[in-house]
């Protein structure tokens, strides 16, 4: 750039995916990715800018992590970072119960030397930040 140039030079932005977005929705069906519009305060939508909803699909394990899912949600978390255009990543399950970090095996005892055990309440979550600063 020349020093009495006050304009950058014209440049073209670099995709920083591991993966292609084809690749990383074929991967596993157990996580979901979605762009929906980011909204005003007033409801409105606002052009140009994006939520990042990324969805737990595994119901019948109550959304709790398998391998493969956890290689999606890394692809899903990296492409939400390096889109422009999104401003928040959502993280939520599917169904109607509450989420479980890790599968639970279904002969696992439901007691603990602390009493019994609770996975219902102890196990879930929801969680909503920000991707970008």
């Amino acid at each position: 750039m020349n020093k009495s140039t006050t304009s950058p030079e014209p440049f073209d932005f670099v995709s920083h995916d591991l993966v292609e977005d084809e690749l990383r929705a074929g991967l596993t069906d157990r996580i979901l990715y979605e762009k929906r519009p980011a909204k005003a305060p007033d409801g409105s939508a606002v052009d140009g800018l994006y939520n990042a909803w990324i969805t737990l699909n595994n119901p019948a394990q109550f959304n709790a992590y398998t391998t493969d899912m956890v290689k999606g949600m890394i692809l899903a978390l990296r492409a939400a970072s390096n889109a422009r255009d999104v401003v928040a990543v959502v993280v939520t399950g599917a169904g109607t119960r509450r989420s479980a970090p890790v599968a639970i095996p279904r002969n696992m005892p439901n007691t603990t030397p602390a009493g019994p055990r609770n996975t219902a309440s102890t196990c879930g979550f929801s969680t909503t930040w920000s991707a970008r600063s």
